[in-house]
């Protein structure tokens, strides 16, 4: 499924630059209205869905 974005979204993205899982500050944003992106699946850790996406193009 391919989606293209028309505002920004939050995404914790936090463990991909090093940050502890507990720090609110470090939170990441996608914020690229007209990016296209994939849906990668779903995974549900303790109870909780994350849905994964790759951006494609720009």
């Amino acid at each position: 499924m391919m989606i293209k974005m028309a505002k920004g979204y939050a995404v914790d993205a936090r463990r991909y630059y090093g940050h502890s899982m507990d720090n609110e500050d470090k939170l990441q944003w996608i914020s690229l209205p007209g990016a296209q992106f994939r849906f990668d699946g779903v995974s549900s850790a303790n109870n909780k869905k994350t849905y994964m996406f790759s951006q494609v193009s720009r």
